[in-house]
């Protein structure tokens, strides 16, 4: 056996090796179970633990104080929606003083 051959042996092994532990670690943390009684334990101290428990956890924000609806106008604007195609203009464009350009 020459140097290369053993050299690429060695590489292969190790790949194998480490694909085959990660393979092994990822199946084990998918199907144990102790996950399980760790949600529980969040679940009795009244934290959400799913998607669907968070959504149900918060409390919609009335209109009235929904700043959120400003900014989607704002970004609705035929104005805003040019500019953001040109991302560089902002940075290179007349905001800047004369002295920031150079």
């Amino acid at each position: 056996m020459t140097q290369e051959h053993i050299r690429e042996k060695r590489t292969t092994t190790f790949a194998l090796v480490l694909i085959l532990t990660m393979g092994g670690t990822i199946v084990w943390e998918l199907f144990s179970s102790h996950h399980e009684t760790r949600l529980d334990a969040i679940r009795k101290k009244g934290y959400p633990v799913s998607l669907a428990e968070l959504d149900a956890w918060y409390r919609p924000v009335p209109e009235a104080q929904n700043n959120a609806r400003f900014y989607e106008e704002a970004f609705a604007l035929p104005v805003l929606r040019a500019l953001m195609r040109f991302p560089g203009w902002i940075e290179d464009g007349p905001f800047l003083s004369r002295t920031e350009r150079n």
